[in-house]
């Protein structure tokens, strides 16, 4: 179940969306640890399971600010209070508490051919099933640069300080015991990726490909002999010229300006 409620307010370098938001899934998924043994601390077990239902419910904030040509900022921050319910079952108690993320990416183009990027972002702790989050950070960049106008260069790095980790405090009780343990965890340490990119083929831009496709459609009309005199006159009319299509100068989609799409 979900329920957002959203405000967006434009600017002439600057864009603000604003969003109330609930949500609440059942059965939602979770990391539980438990100990292999009723009596055994040594060894744990962890598992993931269908607990009865997690809520969320906060604040959400985007701002996005062009000040100049060369440089673009999007930024995000959420704030939200999160309720899990307790599963007796699984001996977890109900949990719940105030936390926080938020994340800044910068996108630099300092001349036409060369485009940075850098992304920072911040968890704050979060209550879990069974105790606590800790804070979590990390930093990525990437750049691209057009060495031609069919080849050019590409690089990111991801977590470039090597920050980012799953930190617990998990806190887990039994009928025979209760006890403590920290929890330390990652899905991948520091990558980089360059990527040298050649394009071939037809390189103009498509509106060009298209002009210059209806220009050679009407000379072969101009050529044509005039055959209205042959049919008596009316007709169908034949297609407008150069009919359908995109309007002018209408591009597809497209990355935001900046070159969002770095790392």
């Amino acid at each position: 179940h979900s329920f957002e409620l959203s405000y967006i307010n434009y600017w002439k370098s600057l864009t603000l969306t604003s969003s109330l938001y609930y949500r609440r899934t059942n059965g939602v998924i979770q990391r539980i640890t438990t100990p292999l043994t009723p009596t055994n601390l040594d060894t744990t077990l962890t598992t993931f399971e269908n607990i009865k239902s997690a809520s969320n419910a906060g604040y959400e904030l985007i701002a996005k600010l062009s000040p100049s040509s060369i440089l673009d900022l999007t930024g995000n921050l959420n704030i939200y209070y999160r309720h899990l319910d307790g599963d007796p079952a699984l001996n977890l108690v109900t949990t719940s508490g105030y936390a926080w993320n938020a994340n800044l990416t910068g996108n630099i183009k300092p001349f036409k051919k060369l485009g940075i990027q850098i992304r920072g972002d911040y968890q704050a702790p979060q209550v879990i099933p069974q105790g606590r989050m800790r804070a979590m950070f990390g930093m990525d960049g990437g750049l691209k640069y057009d060495i031609t106008k069919t080849l050019s260069f590409s690089g990111n790095v991801r977590d470039i300080f090597n920050t980012r980790k799953f930190r617990s405090d998990i806190n887990y009780n039994t009928p025979y015991l209760a006890s403590n343990q920290v929890s330390e965890r990652r899905w991948a340490t520091r990558t980089a990726i360059f990527t040298l990119s050649w394009r071939f083929g037809n390189n103009l831009p498509q509106q060009k490909r298209k002009d210059k496709k209806d220009n050679n459609q009407q000379q072969d009309q101009d050529n044509m002999p005039d055959d209205a005199g042959l049919q008596g006159g009316g007709g169908n009319g034949g297609n407008p010229n150069g009919g359908g299509g995109q309007p002018a100068g209408g591009q597809q989609g497209g990355k935001p300006k900046g070159g969002a799409g770095l790392i």
